[in-house]
């Protein structure tokens, strides 16, 4: 492995997404990441093995998602072409054309995976999982922090669905008084419980309240305790869940952040959202597969695809750009053993090199083995 480690190349595990200018999933950079210790960093500042809060990226067996930890792989800015995307509730998103929404339609309970540019005004409504909050910094705050890192109790209730309870307990008096007042100044609804002298006091409201809650003070023995996982299926609360596209226009070249997670999923501003590239059925979660022609027009953007044999290409041209569809995937020396070499000598062998790649167009410059072979031995 020593031999591939040459200065100015990059070299990518087996099967891990390279991701090239133009090919790839994005978000601009003032857009905010939700961690796995409940704050929202800068896409810009997330850093390669931090943790995130996210999800499964398909439902497992037709059951419901999960949310999951994970782990950012690859962060890296870059720029490309932006389109605006406007939401009912006038959130606005700035995103590549190929970037990937969390989704229901209108009249629909089902969840499902959309590129920026079939997202459709007045049908499509992005599936937004929590409120944005940043820590609360004054007295009153750090007073609470220090009562529920004293006497709080963050816990996961015993049920398939999941999410989590929080609570403290005190006895009555000034102490209790206090906390309560100040959970209703802030807008925290809670129910309260006696159990001899003591009083049990449980923050009411779904999980995405809870965790509002969480960041905002930052009881820092609570907060080491959660896990996303404890949180369950993925489930819009209701009330904000469910946002409406209002519109969706092209606004220009800008600044992006390239983000892998290893769930192929992140939570950006609150909302569901995809990272990663590579080439799914939005409705199935398998392949897209067929000839080169059907593969470009479903995956609707540049791509460049591996692992299956031969060479297909195919390009669209557009009144400002071009998208390309490559699948090339045979580069060897000799026949294999588990494949016909009857089949492999009609299939094209030999490796593509791009040049001028910029913003997902390309010069093709496809090298035969048997010109390899002559020029270098």
């Amino acid at each position: 492995m020593e031999s591939l480690k040459t200065p100015g190349f990059k070299r990518h595990e087996f099967l891990d997404i390279a991701n090239i200018d133009g090919i790839k999933y994005c978000l601009h950079p003032k857009h905010r990441v939700l961690t796995n210790d409940l704050r929202y960093v800068s896409l810009g500042d997330v850093k390669c093995g931090q943790k995130l809060l996210a999800f499964d990226e398909y439902a497992p067996d037709g059951k419901a998602r999960l949310y999951k930890t994970a782990v950012g792989k690859e962060v890296d800015a870059d720029t490309a072409q932006l389109y605006r995307v406007t939401l009912a509730s006038g959130k606005q998103f700035d995103v590549t054309s190929d970037h990937r929404w969390l989704v229901q339609n209108h009249n629909s309970t089902s969840y499902r995976w959309v590129q920026t540019s079939d997202l459709r005004p007045k049908v499509s409504c992005a599936i937004r999982l929590f409120d944005e909050w940043d820590e609360t910094i004054d007295k009153e705050a750090g007073w609470l922090a220090g009562l529920f890192d004293g006497e709080g109790c963050l816990s996961k209730p015993n049920s398939k669905q999941g999410g989590i309870h929080l609570s403290f307990s005190q006895n009555d008096g000034l102490v209790l008084r206090k906390a309560k007042a100040l959970l209703t100044d802030m807008g925290y609804a809670y129910t309260e419980n006696r159990h001899a002298e003591c009083r049990c006091v449980r923050i009411g409201g779904p999980s995405s309240t809870k965790l509002e809650f969480l960041g905002r003070i930052r009881p820092e023995r609570l907060i080491a305790k959660f896990q996303p996982e404890m949180l369950g299926r993925v489930q819009a609360p209701a009330g904000f869940g469910s946002d409406g596209v209002v519109n969706v226009s092209r606004i220009g070249k800008g600044e992006i952040v390239r983000i892998e997670t290893s769930t192929g999923t992140l939570i950006a501003d609150g909302y569901a959202h995809h990272n990663c590239h590579y080439f799914p059925n939005p409705f199935s979660g398998k392949p897209i597969g067929g000839t080169i022609v059907n593969r470009l027009n479903h995956i609707g953007g540049t791509f460049v695809q591996g692992h299956q044999q031969g060479f297909m290409y195919a390009s669209k041209q557009y009144p400002d750009h071009v998208k390309h569809g490559i699948v090339c995937g045979r580069f060897y020396l000799t026949h294999e053993h588990y494949r016909p070499q009857d089949v492999q000598k009609s299939e094209w062998n030999g490796i593509l090199v791009l040049n001028q790649v910029k913003d997902g167009d390309f010069d093709l410059m496809p090298l035969r083995m048997e010109y390899l072979k002559r020029k270098y031995g």
